[in-house]
């Protein structure tokens, strides 16, 4: 069996991977925020 997006799903693949590049390139800043905030960010609003 074969997968692919729909035309819809690709309208958001650059979209998409824009935003796990940019989740790439700040991935140390959020991991020393989130040591910082503890788990209180975490909570459900």
């Amino acid at each position: 069996m074969e997968y692919a997006l729909a035309p819809l799903g690709r309208g958001l693949r650059e979209i998409v991977m824009q935003l796990i590049g940019w989740a790439a390139d700040h991935h140390a800043e959020i991991l020393t925020h989130r040591s910082r905030v503890g788990t209180a960010a975490a909570s459900p609003r």
